[in-house]
């Protein structure tokens, strides 16, 4: 998830938004891993759900840390 305001100000971003937060609560806090671009509030993002602002990363880093959470995910799941 980007988020910016031009994410929450959209419809289609927030009914996305609010599919992927079911799914993360079903996957006890798996599926989301948010990028904040500025601090525009996502409804249902609960604050202590961790992310990741652009301000402080480099997009090779934020690129990085997707590939470990999708390997980690993978070794995960085929245990």
């Amino acid at each position: 998830m980007f988020i910016s305001k031009d994410y929450v100000s959209k419809a289609w971003p927030i009914f996305e938004a609010q599919n992927a937060i079911a799914r993360n609560v079903e996957e006890l806090g798996k599926y989301i891993f948010p990028v904040r671009f500025d601090d525009s509030e996502v409804p249902g993002l609960i604050k202590t759900v961790g992310y990741l602002r652009t301000k402080e990363y480099s997009p090779e880093d934020i690129a990085n840390r997707f590939m470990k959470k999708l390997k980690d995910e993978y070794a995960d799941s085929s245990e």
